[in-house]
């Protein structure tokens, strides 16, 4: 019985090598659970950044509308953003 008690220290050795070997692997290798957070995380953010744009984009196609169509909207625009005036109005500015 010694010579098999040395072949099963062996075989349990090489055993628990493998399952740490494989451990490590599973958390820190290039597909491990740490590389999967880590992507999950950035998708999220990803996720985030791309629902921000899509708004942005819809605020702008709002706007596009009403800059070729919306009259009112342009000259409020002029008026607000170039300081522009109707022939005949008087302006009134005041010190803050």
């Amino acid at each position: 019985m010694g010579p098999l008690k040395g072949y099963n220290k062996r075989v349990l050795v090489t055993v628990l090598m493998l399952v740490s070997v494989m451990i490590f692997f599973t958390f820190f290798g290039k597909k491990g659970l740490l590389q999967v957070y880590r992507l999950r995380r950035e998708l999220k953010e990803i996720e985030r950044v791309n629902m921000e744009l899509r708004q942005e984009n819809e605020r702008m196609r709002v706007e596009i509308g009403n800059l070729r169509t919306n009259k009112k909207y342009i000259e409020e625009l002029a008026r607000r953003e170039l300081g522009l005036v109707k022939k005949g109005e008087i302006v009134y500015q005041f010190d803050q």
